[in-house]
């Protein structure tokens, strides 16, 4: 996983032709955006959790998706 500044010019771009094509899904709930994850999809989403903690969350996925469901 990368981090990089959400105010680089290369993410400033991935979302502008991410929005030109309706491919950003918004789950950032009202609350500053923290992360953008970039989906094989093609869809970008915005999400408020670090990228710290989605990394660590999405390595226990395993444990979720006995249950039929991964939350991340």
């Amino acid at each position: 996983m990368a981090i990089v500044s959400l105010d680089s010019a290369p993410i400033k771009r991935l979302m502008q032709r991410a929005r030109e094509k309706n491919l950003v899904l918004y789950a950032i709930y009202d609350r500053n955006m923290s992360a953008i994850m970039m989906m094989d999809e093609g869809h970008s989403v915005l999400s408020p959790i670090q990228p710290e903690t989605i990394a660590q969350r999405s390595s226990h996925k395993e444990d979720l998706s006995d249950e039929g469901q991964v939350y991340i």
